[in-house]
């Protein structure tokens, strides 16, 4: 799997959230994020998802993070 930046948006479809619980999970730090501006940030899939397993209680994708190995 390639691992590119992805946007909110995109990250979000990928997890099944909306694109404001991602930036809510980033500011919280549950996630990492990449700010390349003020108000850019950018993710990477496998970081977040690493992030996500492990602490699947702090977030409500843990069933989406499964289903997907």
């Amino acid at each position: 799997m390639e691992d590119r930046l992805m946007d909110a948006k995109e990250l979000a479809g990928k997890l099944g959230v909306k694109p404001c619980t991602v930036l809510i999970w980033a500011s919280q730090g549950k996630i990492p994020a990449l700010r390349l501006t003020p108000k850019t940030l950018r993710f990477e899939l496998s970081e977040v998802l690493d992030a996500l397993r492990a602490h699947p209680q702090s977030t409500k994708a843990t069933s989406t993070i499964e289903g997907e190995q």
